[in-house]
This record gives C-alpha cells, sequence and structure tokens, in this order.
C-alpha cells in the first residue's frame, strides 16, 4: 500500500506522524476487477449546443490512450490538459517535487471514423469541449 499526501497550503516540507485508527486488512474471496485509472464526468449544455467532457487520468506512472465515440451532431472544439511533473506538482514552485501546466491539445488522429483518440497523460486533468454543427 502506498499513501501519498499534499500539502494545498504554502510553506516547506511536511513531516510528522500519520496515525490510523483500527485497520483491518482481509483477502478477499475470488478475483477483483480491475480498478478505473480513467474517471469522468460529461455535461450538456442548456440549449444543448456544447457536450463537455472532463477526464482524470489517476495512473501516476503512464499515460492512457482513449477513443471517445461522439455523436456525429457534435465536432471537436477545443481540449485543455492540466498535468505535471509528477503527481506532487504545484503551480507555485518548484522545489524538487515540479511544476504542473496548463496546455491546448488536438485529438491524436480526427480521421478516425468512430471517434476522437486523445493520449492522456499520467496524472492529468483533461476537458474536452464539442460544439452542434
Amino acid at each position: 500500500m502506498r499513501i501519498i499526501a499534499r500539502k494545498f497550503k504554502r510553506g516547506g516540507k511536511t513531516s510528522g506522524r500519520a496515525e490510523f485508527g483500527k485497520v483491518k486488512v482481509e483477502r478477499l474471496a475470488g478475483i477483483l476487477p480491475p480498478a478505473k485509472v480513467i474517471t469522468g464526468i460529461a455535461t450538456v449544455s442548456e440549449n444543448n449546443e456544447r457536450l463537455s467532457l472532463v477526464l482524470l487520468n489517476k495512473s501516476i506512472d503512464k499515460p492512457i490512450t482513449i477513443t471517445l465515440n461522439i455523436d456525429e451532431i457534435f465536432s471537436f472544439e477545443k481540449a485543455e490538459m492540466l498535468s505535471g511533473d509528477s503527481a506532487l506538482a504545484t503551480s507555485e514552485r518548484d522545489d524538487g517535487d515540479g511544476k504542473f501546466w496548463l496546455k491546448n491539445i488536438e485529438p491524436d488522429s480526427e480521421s478516425l471514423q468512430k471517434g476522437f483518440r486523445f493520449t492522456l497523460p499520467e496524472h492529468s486533468l483533461t476537458a474536452i469541449m464539442f460544439s452542434r454543427h
């Protein structure tokens, strides 16, 4: 088990001790399904003119390529991605854990007949917008 803690307020390195109450580890019968690495939410504007997706790649060590099968009434408008050098990156300063950045991205290939392909970097948040044409 690996625990990553992140401090959101300014300040120096964090030190100290984490205490957990009663922790019980049990072996579960059977085979567990793989954990979802991509989590997302979708919304359509009130006038149904824009479809927006926000996707979170929770993998901390590898990019994930996805294909979005979007209804033909929508066309790609823009996508912006927030990512960083590490899961501990901040916007305030590079103190060894790296910084994060926001950048525009394009689909890997718009020639796909069945959707748009995007590569989501590790530990990234991507917003993708489609508009009705």
